[in-house]
Protein backbone atom coordinates (compact mmCIF):
# COMPACT_ATOMS: atom_id res chain seq x y z
CA UNK A 1 0.00 0.00 0.00
CA UNK A 2 1.37 3.41 -1.04
CA UNK A 3 1.59 6.11 1.68
CA UNK A 4 -0.58 9.10 0.98
CA UNK A 5 0.91 12.55 0.44
CA UNK A 6 -0.34 13.63 3.86
CA UNK A 7 1.37 10.65 5.53
CA UNK A 8 4.64 11.44 3.73
CA UNK A 9 4.54 15.08 4.93
CA UNK A 10 3.71 14.21 8.55
CA UNK A 11 6.57 14.11 11.01
CA UNK A 12 6.91 10.84 12.86
CA UNK A 13 7.51 10.73 16.61
CA UNK A 14 11.31 10.56 16.31
CA UNK A 15 11.53 13.45 13.84
CA UNK A 16 9.19 15.62 15.89
CA UNK A 17 11.17 14.79 19.04
CA UNK A 18 14.41 15.90 17.38
CA UNK A 19 12.90 19.20 16.25
CA UNK A 20 11.41 19.68 19.72
CA UNK A 21 14.77 19.18 21.46
CA UNK A 22 16.46 21.70 19.17
CA UNK A 23 13.69 24.27 19.06
CA UNK A 24 11.99 24.26 22.49
CA UNK A 25 14.56 26.66 24.03
CA UNK A 26 14.11 28.99 21.06
CA UNK A 27 10.35 29.00 21.62
CA UNK A 28 10.88 29.93 25.27
CA UNK A 29 13.22 32.78 24.25
CA UNK A 30 10.71 33.91 21.63
CA UNK A 31 7.96 34.15 24.27
CA UNK A 32 10.32 35.97 26.63
CA UNK A 33 11.00 38.49 23.86
CA UNK A 34 7.26 39.10 23.66
CA UNK A 35 7.20 40.04 27.34
CA UNK A 36 6.17 36.78 29.00
CA UNK A 37 7.40 36.01 32.50
CA UNK A 38 9.98 33.16 32.53
CA UNK A 39 7.65 30.66 34.20
CA UNK A 40 4.80 31.55 31.85
CA UNK A 41 7.09 31.38 28.81
CA UNK A 42 8.13 27.82 29.69
CA UNK A 43 4.54 26.78 30.34
CA UNK A 44 3.27 28.32 27.09
CA UNK A 45 6.14 26.82 25.08
CA UNK A 46 5.37 23.37 26.48
CA UNK A 47 1.66 23.78 25.69
CA UNK A 48 2.41 25.02 22.17
CA UNK A 49 4.66 22.06 21.42
CA UNK A 50 2.01 19.67 22.77
CA UNK A 51 -0.60 21.36 20.57
CA UNK A 52 1.81 21.11 17.63
CA UNK A 53 2.19 17.39 18.23
CA UNK A 54 -1.59 16.91 18.39
CA UNK A 55 -2.14 18.88 15.18
CA UNK A 56 0.96 17.80 13.25
CA UNK A 57 -1.14 16.33 10.43
CA UNK A 58 -2.28 19.89 9.58
CA UNK A 59 1.29 21.02 8.94
CA UNK A 60 1.92 21.28 5.20
CA UNK A 61 5.68 21.82 5.34
CA UNK A 62 7.39 19.68 7.99
CA UNK A 63 10.50 21.84 7.74
CA UNK A 64 8.51 24.77 9.14
CA UNK A 65 7.43 23.04 12.35
CA UNK A 66 9.41 25.43 14.61
CA UNK A 67 7.91 28.55 13.06
CA UNK A 68 4.47 26.95 13.15
CA UNK A 69 4.76 26.06 16.84
CA UNK A 70 6.08 29.57 17.60
CA UNK A 71 2.97 31.06 16.00
CA UNK A 72 0.83 28.72 18.13
CA UNK A 73 2.76 29.88 21.21
CA UNK A 74 2.36 33.54 20.28
CA UNK A 75 -1.41 33.14 19.87
CA UNK A 76 -1.66 31.28 23.17
CA UNK A 77 0.25 34.08 24.91
CA UNK A 78 -1.96 36.75 23.34
CA UNK A 79 -5.09 34.94 24.51
CA UNK A 80 -3.64 34.56 28.00
CA UNK A 81 -2.82 38.28 28.16
CA UNK A 82 -6.37 39.15 27.05
CA UNK A 83 -7.86 36.98 29.77
CA UNK A 84 -5.48 38.34 32.42
CA UNK A 85 -6.36 41.93 31.49
CA UNK A 86 -10.05 41.22 31.93
CA UNK A 87 -9.40 39.65 35.31
CA UNK A 88 -7.12 42.42 36.56
CA UNK A 89 -7.93 43.49 40.11
CA UNK A 90 -8.91 47.10 40.57
CA UNK A 91 -7.18 48.89 43.38
CA UNK A 92 -8.67 51.77 45.30
CA UNK A 93 -6.30 54.24 43.64
CA UNK A 94 -6.91 53.03 40.10
CA UNK A 95 -10.68 53.04 40.54
CA UNK A 96 -10.70 56.55 42.00
CA UNK A 97 -8.22 58.04 39.53
CA UNK A 98 -9.71 56.73 36.31
CA UNK A 99 -13.17 58.32 36.48
CA UNK A 100 -14.11 61.97 36.40
CA UNK A 101 -15.51 63.24 39.67
CA UNK A 102 -19.17 62.92 38.83
CA UNK A 103 -21.76 62.46 41.45
CA UNK A 104 -23.16 59.51 39.59
CA UNK A 105 -26.06 57.58 40.89
CA UNK A 106 -28.58 55.60 38.90
CA UNK A 107 -31.53 57.69 40.04
CA UNK A 108 -29.84 60.96 39.13
CA UNK A 109 -29.01 59.77 35.66
CA UNK A 110 -32.43 58.26 35.06
CA UNK A 111 -34.06 61.54 36.16
CA UNK A 112 -32.46 63.15 33.11
CA UNK A 113 -34.33 60.80 30.79
CA UNK A 114 -37.95 60.48 29.78
CA UNK A 115 -39.84 57.41 31.00
CA UNK A 116 -39.32 55.28 27.87
CA UNK A 117 -35.60 55.95 27.89
CA UNK A 118 -35.41 55.45 31.63
CA UNK A 119 -37.09 52.06 31.25
CA UNK A 120 -34.72 51.02 28.47
CA UNK A 121 -31.61 52.11 30.38
CA UNK A 122 -32.68 50.51 33.64
CA UNK A 123 -33.53 47.21 31.96
CA UNK A 124 -30.14 47.11 30.25
CA UNK A 125 -27.83 48.48 32.94
CA UNK A 126 -29.59 47.82 36.23
CA UNK A 127 -31.60 44.68 35.57
CA UNK A 128 -29.01 43.08 33.27
CA UNK A 129 -31.20 42.27 30.29
CA UNK A 130 -29.45 41.88 26.92
CA UNK A 131 -30.45 43.94 23.89
CA UNK A 132 -32.05 40.84 22.42
CA UNK A 133 -34.17 40.26 25.54
CA UNK A 134 -35.26 43.90 25.65
CA UNK A 135 -36.14 43.71 21.97
CA UNK A 136 -38.35 40.69 22.64
CA UNK A 137 -40.09 42.47 25.50
CA UNK A 138 -40.67 45.73 23.62
CA UNK A 139 -41.24 44.46 20.09
CA UNK A 140 -38.22 46.33 18.74
CA UNK A 141 -35.37 44.85 16.77
CA UNK A 142 -32.17 44.13 18.75
CA UNK A 143 -30.21 46.54 16.57
CA UNK A 144 -32.75 49.28 17.34
CA UNK A 145 -32.26 48.71 21.07
CA UNK A 146 -28.46 48.87 20.73
CA UNK A 147 -28.60 52.05 18.63
CA UNK A 148 -30.97 53.76 21.07
CA UNK A 149 -28.79 52.80 24.01
CA UNK A 150 -25.73 54.17 22.23
CA UNK A 151 -27.49 57.46 21.45
CA UNK A 152 -28.71 57.79 25.01
CA UNK A 153 -25.21 57.18 26.38
CA UNK A 154 -23.81 59.87 24.08
CA UNK A 155 -26.45 62.39 25.06
CA UNK A 156 -26.04 61.64 28.76
CA UNK A 157 -22.27 61.91 28.47
CA UNK A 158 -22.63 65.34 26.87
CA UNK A 159 -24.98 66.44 29.65
CA UNK A 160 -22.73 65.12 32.40
CA UNK A 161 -19.64 66.70 30.85
CA UNK A 162 -21.49 70.00 30.70
CA UNK A 163 -20.36 70.51 27.11
CA UNK A 164 -23.84 70.52 25.67
CA UNK A 165 -26.39 70.88 28.42
CA UNK A 166 -28.93 72.00 25.85
CA UNK A 167 -28.94 68.63 24.13
CA UNK A 168 -31.81 66.70 25.59
CA UNK A 169 -31.76 62.93 25.76
CA UNK A 170 -35.06 62.86 23.92
CA UNK A 171 -33.53 64.52 20.86
CA UNK A 172 -30.86 61.82 20.57
CA UNK A 173 -33.26 58.89 20.50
Amino acid sequence: MQPTIQQENTLNQRQFGQVYQRSYPMTVRFLLSLGARPDLAEEMAQCAWAKGWECRTQLRQPGMVSAWVNSIAKNMLRNRIRVDQRMEELTEASAAGSCPNYELDAGGILDRCDSAQSTLLSRYYLEGYTAEEIAEQTGMKPVTVRVRLMRMRRALRLQLDGGAAAVAVGQAA
